[in-house]
């Protein structure tokens, strides 16, 4: 089976882009070990989250403010290391 198949059997009409973004940006994926399911749990978090209308945060996965792609406890950790 592949990553894609895995994919759209959380979201049926998942186009490749899709796919390709639940693997690459919503796993750990190429560092660390993705299975079947953590790529079917990725996709129906990123489903539910488009469902509700929350962004998640491309860092940690935690839903963060509206228009913004990191949440208030990233930020903070990327400004501190960025100091």
């Amino acid at each position: 089976m592949t990553f894609a198949e895995v994919i759209r059997n959380a979201i049926p009409d998942a186009s490749v882009d899709m796919c390709e973004y639940i693997l690459w940006n919503r796993t750990p994926y190429p560092m660390g070990k993705v299975t079947a399911r953590d790529l079917y749990k990725a996709a129906n978090r990123v489903l539910r989250a488009g469902r509700n209308s929350i962004s998640l945060c491309d860092m940690c996965d935690n839903k963060c403010a509206p228009g913004s792609y990191c949440c208030d406890h990233c930020e903070a950790s990327i400004a501190r290391a960025a100091a």
